[in-house]
């Protein structure tokens, strides 16, 4: 279903490491399109679901609040999804998937 209107977010102001946009101005729709970029997830590829959720974690948590043990939590059921999703795709758990198979949520 297409909204009924759509907004110009601004764009952050440069790309991590990781490829997220980062940098956002400190205005309201700074902060709409920085929670619009935390909730949009590509997998594609050779890039599965333990990708995406690590680079969120470790583009989008002050670093403050990270842990070793938590990213091992956001992996354990990052790979738990990527298995369902990709069970439910029909396609094999660890290879990438065949052109055409993306899941992608925003």
């Amino acid at each position: 279903m297409e909204p009924e209107q759509w907004a110009a977010l601004p764009r952050g102001k440069r790309t991590d490491e990781r490829g997220s946009q980062v940098s956002f101005p400190h205005t309201t729709e700074g902060a709409v399109a920085a929670a619009a970029a935390l909730n949009t997830v590509s997998i594609e590829g050779n890039r599965d679901t333990v990708d995406e959720q690590l680079r969120m974690y470790y583009s989008y948590v002050s670093k403050a609040d990270r842990s070793d043990a938590h990213a091992e939590e956001i992996e354990l059921a990052a790979n738990d999804t990527d298995k369902y999703l990709r069970q439910e795709m029909g396609v094999p758990v660890g290879g990438p998937l065949p052109p055409g198979r993306t899941c992608a949520a925003a």
